[in-house]
């Protein structure tokens, strides 16, 4: 495209320069200033954002994009990802707002802007096509989070992973794309620096696919984090009777300063007679008259360990 871009002519490796364009400098002074005075309290992330977004306009970065795909690639993440979360902070605050509609819009500014038409307009003199482009990514990324630290954990949770999906699989068409889909970064552009065109392509394709997508996917999983503690919360009531009935039956049937339970009567035998293989009364046996048969000797122990009336009753069964 004839004429300068808007950020310059593509530089040489140690040669990409500054862009001090006063009317981005003045714009960006006074979004910080209007910030700070809105909300000078909570304006410590906001004023960040705006340190990143000119640290994405203004530094070297602007010149090198016009040379390298994966620099405008960095741009649009520093831009989206970086910049616009800090200054949705500012609007942080407030009652519930839905997700699905900035989603979207983030996501048409995001492949409208990567199509190849659209993509070369950026690089008019005039730099219209260029403000319109990094205008619309921050203003609907900047929605997008507003959205999703306002909205409700479940639609949050889903438009973190909507937008995760939609840019990776940008990401993944311009890493695996046969060819080079970018006429202003032709390889005659982009050899000084050491790659082809395909292969800066594929970088930036690389840059929007893995880093944005861990972004989102930190996002996603604060969004489930927020939706699933409810549910846990409502678990852990439902099973704390079961755990303390539980509890309480250890206490009941334990000995004080015992290492196990005390032995529990069944029938006519303990608990630890049944164990060890021994049997009879826990007291002591009663001496035997002399010239007592075998049932005698054997269960007239066994009825004297009982109590009126099992007592009569042993010794009724057992013909004593």
């Amino acid at each position: 495209m004839a004429g300068i871009p808007y950020c310059g002519t593509a530089p040489l490796p140690g040669a990409a320069g500054w862009n001090l364009d006063p009317v981005l400098i003045t714009l960006l002074a006074a979004g910080a200033l209007g910030t700070l005075a809105a909300s000078p309290r909570r304006a410590a992330l906001p004023l960040l954002g705006w340190a990143v977004l000119a640290a994405a306009l203004v530094s070297p970065l602007c010149n090198l994009s016009v040379a390298l795909f994966a620099a405008r690639s960095g741009q649009h993440l520093l831009v989206a990802l970086v910049a616009a979360p800090l200054l949705a902070t500012a609007f942080a605050r407030g009652g519930p707002i839905g997700t699905a509609l900035p989603a979207f819009a983030f996501a048409a500014a995001l492949w409208f802007w990567h199509a190849p038409i659209a993509y070369a307009a950026t690089f008019a003199p005039d730099g219209i096509a260029y403000w319109a482009m990094h205008a619309t990514l921050l203003g609907s990324a900047t929605w997008l989070w507003a959205a999703l630290l306002r909205g409700r954990p479940e639609g949050a949770a889903l438009a973190g992973l909507v937008t995760a999906i939609q840019m990776g699989v940008l990401g993944a068409l311009l890493t695996f794309a046969p060819r080079a889909l970018y006429a202003a970064h032709a390889d005659g552009v982009t050899l000084p620096w050491g790659l082809t065109a395909l292969e800066d392509q594929q970088l930036g394709g690389l840059l929007m696919w893995v880093p944005g997508g861990l972004l989102l996917g930190v996002v996603l999983a604060a969004g489930m984090a927020r939706l699933l503690k409810p549910a846990t919360l409502a678990l852990a009531l439902l099973m704390a009777p079961g755990l303390a009935l539980a509890q309480g039956n250890d206490d009941t049937t334990a000995t004080p300063g015992a290492s196990s339970r005390a032995p529990v009567s069944v029938g006519v035998l303990t608990t630890n007679e049944v164990t060890t293989g021994a049997s009879g009364p826990r007291t002591p046996s009663p001496a035997v008259r002399e010239g007592a048969d075998r049932r005698e000797r054997v269960l007239g122990p066994v009825c004297a360990g009982l109590r009126e009336p099992a007592l009569a009753e042993c010794r009724s069964k057992s013909g004593l």
